[in-house]
């Protein structure tokens, strides 16, 4: 680092020569061509001198330029060469000081050249003099790096001014308590309800843009090793494939009508359209249209497309008042309301126990922690501030009204600004300092371009770095995709949507290491950190781009014996079973039945450590709990069985996107 802070000084350094220099340079240059060209074609007997003079001056001639092209006067200075757009401009440095040459208005680069260096993720961080982070007295870590100007090869124009740009992957939170002890909590009783959990459709077990199989959810294999399944509860979604529209269970019912390539037939529209008649009336007018008591309000709270002001403000009410305005619409445009329908549903029984007024899913929560307390309440949320771009490929800075819970100024924006995000935040903690639970768990927004639903196309910016060119669809190819044509993301408006999730997460630790301070038992689990590592064309196939502190996720024998052994990628298969992917669904979004058994495994890890009891069959306590991973994987069809027409082009998803819109469904759960 040192070596190559001397190397950029000496580069600036040379930049500040001043123009008579240059000019001088040129000039002698110049005139030494002169006289090697006279000697060549007047002086032939001289002719090797003659050469030697041409070579020599023609040396000092481009040097010479070079200079005046680096110190020219501002007023006459030439245009340097134009950066790509989505490419990044080397820094120049001088000391600690970092400037790029062009600044864009009003946003800041926090962070070294996104290239491997930086910190380990454990420890304080020794004091640097050459830009690198240190952590301050008070435990707050910064930002990763430097801060620095942005030039606009890294800056969206569209970025708010509160998005703190980053070069540099952000650091892990890899301890849950944030090095900050607080006294055990009082265990001389055990709560009545050991797992509640608020947030979105990644706690319900969404997956391939459908509830169903709750029961292999996160929270309840949770729940299971717990050893509290049984009284656990939690909506049950069985017939037709679930909510809204079960991308699996329509491939597999048309490859049962038409075959491997069924979208080619003629007969697909009307086919796929039958299907959804039949799903549409179990769902809107015969058994699915009962929600089914559930004997109390249910443990598992999470409202799929949810946002943090939801989780404050929708009811059953209002989603049924909502739903009532589209009554008579068609199901595939109510179907556009899933999330509406769902909500309904699961807040169904979330009423006060003395008024039988409806409540949200904090109150909700809270009344459960009134009733005997809770042992451990899970907070997963934030996803749905910023999974529009990823879904729409267009970004949408949150704006005034961004807080009003009448969704129709609300949804003007699909991605929250940080302090927007934090003002919100602040609401929701305030709440949740409310509920009695002796545990409560907070997990971090993961990078949500790491979702295969936006794949990157056109090769990295540049070695070194985390971002591709584009971001498109993921079943248009590198050859076919045309930025004239797709609709896509930049590497700029990818790189914003990370900074600001990273702003996110800090701010989340903030707020956990504050009820920390005042002797509540909040816990942190990186989930950004968790999807990093298991980001396989970010990283685990790019050993340039990889930060210091990264590593991969290791599997566990059950899911890595699998062949090929599952990762990131969009899913793929052929006649001979899966060819790639395995960790997200076919929606791209939500994970897989293996992706939430894992993500189950590390919350474990975390409410073990801080003391929660996980009994073995003798009813004895585990001190490593271990989950019966090869149970919950052999139920993960896409994994054990999958669809024949899912075949790497993916041609039969995009098939039904451009028929049934189905990506952007996902962004309007609510």
């Amino acid at each position: 680092m040192a070596a190559d802070s001397e190397s950029r000084r000496n580069q600036t350094r040379i930049a500040r020569l001043p123009p008579v220099a240059g000019a001088g340079v040129t000039a002698g240059g110049l005139s030494l061509l002169g006289f090697g060209i006279a000697a060549v074609d007047v002086m032939q007997e001289q002719g090797a001198g003659g050469v030697t003079r041409v070579v020599a001056g023609a040396a000092l001639a481009v040097v010479g330029l070079l200079f005046t092209n680096w110190t020219w006067p501002p007023w006459g200075r030439p245009s340097r060469r134009q950066t790509s757009p989505d490419q990044e401009e080397p820094f120049e440095m001088e000391g600690a000081e970092v400037t790029h040459a062009a600044t864009a208005q009003g946003s800041t680069v926090a962070g070294a050249p996104d290239t491997p260096g930086g910190q380990a993720p454990t420890g304080p961080a020794p004091q640097q003099s050459d830009g690198q982070e240190t952590t301050p007295a008070d435990g707050r870590r910064p930002t990763p790096g430097i801060e620095a100007k942005s030039q606009a090869p890294l800056t969206d124009p569209k970025t708010p001014d509160d998005v703190r740009i980053t070069t540099q992957a952000r650091i892990p939170e890899t301890d849950p308590t944030l090095g900050i002890k607080v006294n055990p909590p009082d265990e001389s009783s055990s709560p009545k309800h050991r797992l509640v959990v608020l947030g979105d459709s990644l706690s319900q077990g969404f997956q391939s843009l459908a509830m169903f199989n709750t029961d292999l959810s996160y929270p309840a294999i949770i729940a299971r090793e717990l050893g509290c399944y049984e009284s656990f509860r939690h909506p049950e979604y069985l017939a037709s494939g679930g909510l809204p529209l079960n991308l699996e269970y329509l491939a597999r019912e048309m490859e049962r009508r038409g075959g491997v390539t069924w979208w080619e037939e003629g007969s697909a529209a009307s086919d796929v359209d039958d299907l959804l008649e039949k799903i549409r009336h179990y769902w809107q007018d015969g058994p699915g249209c009962v929600v089914p008591s559930s004997g109390g309000i249910l443990h598992n709270l999470a409202i799929p497309g949810c946002d943090i002001r939801d989780l404050m403000t929708m009811t059953a009410d209002a989603a049924k008042d909502r739903l009532a305005q589209v009554e008579n619409a068609r199901f595939r445009d109510r179907s556009g309301n899933a999330g509406l329908l769902l909500a309904h549903r699961i807040l169904a029984s979330a009423r006060d126990p003395e008024t039988k007024r409806a409540l949200t899913a904090v109150e909700a929560a809270t009344v459960l922690g009134n009733d005997d307390r809770i042992e451990t309440l899970i907070v997963f949320i934030g996803v749905y501030n910023a999974i529009g771009p990823v879904l729409d490929l267009q970004v949408r800075w949150s704006g005034a009204g961004y807080d009003d819970p009448i969704e129709k100024r609300k949804r003007r924006y699909n991605m929250w600004r940080p302090t927007h995000f934090e003002a919100e935040l602040d609401k929701l903690v305030a709440q949740i300092c409310s509920v009695n639970a002796r545990h409560v768990i907070w997990a971090t927004v993961p990078h949500v371009t790491i979702m295969p639903i936006a794949r990157g196309v056109g090769g990295k910016t540049r070695q070194g770095s985390r971002y591709f060119a584009h971001y498109t669809r993921p079943w248009v190819s590198d050859e076919e995709f045309d930025s004239e044509h797709y609709p896509h993301l930049t590497s700029q408006e990818a790189r914003a949507i990370d900074s600001a999730i990273d702003q996110y997460n800090d701010a989340m630790a903030d707020k956990v290491r504050n009820a920390r301070k005042e002797g509540r038992d909040w816990l942190l689990i990186d989930v950004a950190w968790l999807f990093d590592r298991l980001a396989a064309r970010r990283y685990g196939l790019d050993q340039t781009a990889r930060p210091p502190w990264w590593e991969p996720y290791e599997l566990p024998d059950a899911i890595a014996r699998r062949t090929p052994a599952p990762d990131s990628r969009f899913f793929a298969s052929s006649p001979e079973g899966r060819t790639q992917g395995g960790l997200f669904s076919l929606d791209g979004v939500h994970l897989t039945t293996t992706g939430y058994a894992i993500l189950a495994r590390e919350f474990i890890h975390v409410m073990a450590d801080a003391g929660v009891v996980f009994p073995d069959a003798q009813d004895e306590r585990q001190e490593q709990p271990a989950i019966d991973l090869s149970r919950i994987v052999a139920r993960d069809t896409l994994i054990s069985k999958p669809p024949r027409s899912i075949t790497q082009d993916l041609k039969a998803l995009g098939w039904a996107d451009e028929r049934l819109n189905w990506v952007a469904q996902l962004g309007r759960l609510l």
